[in-house]
């Protein structure tokens, strides 16, 4: 997944002195780097996988904003597409997580500049809300 526009728009809009926003590759961190990114975040935003167990160790009150596939996913034994079927990667786990506040955001790219602003000004109002 590519989360350049968005990183760019919440750069933008989001005030540098309340916000600090920046991209991170979880695959590339140890076990105890990630636990004290996720200690250290009050949004987290992530996409559905290994990456998002980290967040189970955010402060309680802290806020998961999770990328999900909603029409699919991967059969990880063939890295093949899964479609029209459900992704059910951490739904279960994620949902009882009683000391996150979770919202699921769906992966699907919108086709033209002005479904794509609108949907960058929404994640921007619930970065808002959540903060």
């Amino acid at each position: 997944l590519d989360f350049s526009s968005e990183i760019e728009y919440l750069q933008q809009v989001l005030p540098p002195e309340l916000f600090q926003v920046e991209a991170r590759a979880l695959w590339n961190m140890t076990l105890n780097e990630q636990f004290e990114l996720a200690q250290s975040s009050n949004i987290f935003i992530t996409a559905c996988g290994g990456g998002s167990m980290s967040a189970t160790f955010m402060h309680p009150g802290s806020s998961l904003i999770l990328y999900y596939n909603p029409t699919g996913g991967v059969d990880f034994s063939t890295f093949q597409s899964i479609q029209n079927q459900p992704a059910r990667l951490d739904w279960d786990l994620l949902n009882q997580a009683g000391h996150l506040r979770v919202h699921w955001w769906p992966i699907q790219r919108q086709v033209s500049r002005e479904e794509q602003q609108a949907d960058s000004e929404l994640l921007h109002q619930l970065i808002l809300q959540e903060s």
